[in-house]
């Protein structure tokens, strides 16, 4: 999902701010970052804070899970206005959940074989 972040984030972020928030310390993170072409993005690391763990980004066990969460400052105050719960939703087998902010899937849906079941991007 990032790749396509990437590619809207200057237009995006003349609305909103934007972030991407990894578990791992900072500094492998932006060096993925690089290495992926993410030059738009606002990359922060949680390695030092609960972020992931409290709004649903890792499971009990420490595994990390791909979530998106959107907050909004009022009056002062920042409040968790929503976040992609459908991650887990029992479907059919493929995650719904950011379905809108990545549009690779939603190109797929558009074909005769839809979104196939053997192949998943790469990192």
């Amino acid at each position: 999902m990032p790749d396509t972040l990437n590619g809207n984030a200057a237009l995006i972020s003349k609305r909103i701010s934007l972030a991407v928030v990894a578990r791992s310390p900072i500094e492998p993170v932006v060096d993925f970052a690089h290495r992926r072409g993410w030059n738009a993005l606002n990359i922060l690391s949680s390695s030092e804070n609960s972020f992931q763990r409290d709004y649903f980004g890792q499971t009990d066990d420490g595994s990390q899970m791909p979530m998106a969460n959107v907050f909004v400052k009022d009056d002062g105050a920042v409040h968790h206005f929503w976040g992609s719960e459908m991650l887990y939703a029992e479907l059919d087998g493929q995650p719904r959940h950011a379905d809108l902010l990545w549009p690779l899937w939603n190109a797929f849906d558009l074909t005769p074989t839809g979104r196939g079941s053997d192949w998943y991007p790469s990192i």
